[in-house]
């Protein structure tokens, strides 16, 4: 059954069974997806720039300082995410026994969360700290720039639905 009803909050919206659906703009369906997949992607080139990064350090071919901050806090903050994310997906068998307690795999998304949302305000504060200031690589500056405001946005968004910080067991 579906019936056509005025919501006080969401304005005209349509029931569908125990499904409530209201008229969005393709903008605020699909924003949320290219942002979710632009981080993704952000993640996954912060690893593979990062293990280049530590290389072309230990060569000599990147200097000290403010060029290593910027690079070095987004790619924190993707390790502290991954550590969070991995410590939730491996294998557990009873959730309620291996969530609902202190151990390891809670303990790390606790502090895999807050590290991830600590070091993306700090990778923030280098990038703004190092515009226009220091000789840093073009792309690497660009590439540590999106990807800190990618992870700010996905820390608010955290923050909005509490998982930053979370304990599992309370």
């Amino acid at each position: 059954s579906m019936a056509v009803a005025s919501d006080p909050l969401a304005g005209e919206v349509l029931h569908m069974g125990t499904q409530v659906v209201r008229h969005s703009s393709s903008f605020e369906v699909f924003t949320p997806f290219v942002i979710m997949c632009a981080w993704l992607l952000f993640l996954l080139t912060a690893i593979i720039y990062g293990i280049v990064w530590v290389i072309r350090y230990f060569m000599g071919k990147i200097p000290s300082g403010i060029n290593i901050q910027v690079r070095l806090w987004p790619l924190l903050a993707s390790l502290f995410f991954l550590a969070a994310f991995v410590a939730i997906a491996s294998g557990i068998s009873d959730p309620i026994a291996d969530l609902g307690a202190p151990n390891f795999l809670t303990i790390v998304t606790l502090l895999g969360t807050i590290g991830f949302a600590v070091c993306s305000v700090l990778s923030i504060y280098f990038v703004l700290r190092a515009r226009g200031v220091a000789k840093i690589d073009r792309v690497a500056y660009w590439h540590a720039a999106i990807g800190s405001v990618l992870h700010l946005i996905v820390v608010a968004y955290f923050l909005y639905w509490g998982v930053i910080g979370m304990r599992m067991w309370a």
